[in-house]
Parts: structure tokens; sequence; C-alpha cells
């Protein structure tokens, strides 16, 4: 149990020192979604923010071989899993911003070539999911979720994509409304329906 503490530790280190290339090359990848526009919003009393990269996506991939193969071979196509959430105080500037802010994206997102996979609106809640595509694979995953009287939700999953996989990655890592992009939906045998 030491030496897989150790690992990390120096896996954690290694990725400290060069961390700004890294993260350039993560920018550059096809499925990265920009959450810059969102920079200027008051800080949250509550927020979670996840950002796994790839040398510990391919520790735990090598780590969950034996376990889960499937998860593992999700795993190892992945560059990036990244989650920012927040709980919001409701007041309409907040509100306002956020939503220029979401707007902002959402255009960056079509702009450059994002394809929209649900999209839902309501009087207070707005939910987008975004696929990036290219030479036929998925290589880039966004949601984005606002609730105006409760929290703002986005995530970004960079690397090769299975859609019928993917959903592990909620129960693993607590990435919110991946469960919703299962593809293959067949109700249990011997059941009623």
């Amino acid at each position: 149990m030491r030496t897989i503490g150790c690992t990390l530790a120096l896996l954690v280190l290694a990725t400290g020192l060069s961390a700004s290339q890294e993260d350039e090359d993560l920018r550059n990848l096809p499925g990265y979604l920009d959450f810059s526009a969102l920079k200027g919003l008051p800080p949250s009393a509550e927020s979670v923010e996840v950002y796994i990269k790839d040398p510990i996506l391919s520790l735990v991939a090598a780590l969950s071989k034996k376990e889960d193969p499937a998860l593992a071979e999700l795993l190892s196509g992945l560059k990036l899993i990244r989650v920012e959430a927040y709980t919001l105080n409701g007041s309409p500037g907040q509100t306002e911003l956020i939503t220029k802010a979401l707007d902002q994206i959402r255009q960056a997102l079509e702009r450059h070539g994002w394809d929209i996979v649900v999209r839902a609106r309501e009087e207070k809640e707005q939910v987008g999911v975004y696929m990036k595509s290219a030479e036929g694979k998925i290589n880039g995953l966004a949601i984005l979720a606002f609730e105006a009287q409760g929290e703002l939700a986005l995530v970004n999953i960079v690397g090769d994509i299975d859609l019928d996989s993917i959903a592990k990655l909620g129960g693993k890592f607590g990435v919110p409304a991946l469960d919703s992009l299962k593809t293959d939906e067949t109700p249990e045998q011997g059941g009623t329906q």
C-alpha cells in the first residue's frame, strides 16, 4: 500500500513540474472545453472542482484492469475529466451573469463544430449535452447544467469516448449526469414492464 502512495505522490509531483505544457497540450485537443467565460463570476460558498489528467487516469485504468476491465479500457482512452460545480445564491445579478457566460460557451461550442445531443430549457433550469467528433470518433463530451436557484455544473471529458460505457464514470468519480448517456437501454429479463 505504501508503494502505491509513493507512486501517486511521484506522479503528482511529475505532473506539477510540467503542468503548464500539459495544460496547453490539453487545450489543443479537439474535445477540450474552455470554461474561462465563467471566471468573472463571484465566488460560490460551496463548490466542487475535479481535474483528473492522463497520468492519473492511466494509473487508475491499470489498477482497475483486473477488477473492472471495461472501466480500465474506457479510462485508458481518456486524457481529461474536468468537473466544476457551484452552489448558487439565486440572486438576479448572478443568474444574469451565468446565463450570459453559458451563452458564450454554447456559441463557442457551435462555432467549433460541437454537436448538441440534449438541450432542455425550463423557466429556471437549462441543461445541454454536447459532443465533439473527429475522424469518426467521439473525442469530447461537455455537459452544461444550470439551475437558477440551485447549482451550476460543467463537465468536460476529453479523449476517445465510448458512450455505452462512459456512464460508469458517474459512479466511479461522482461525475453528474453521465448515467443518462447510456445508448443501450435493455429492459431486465423476467420482470414486468
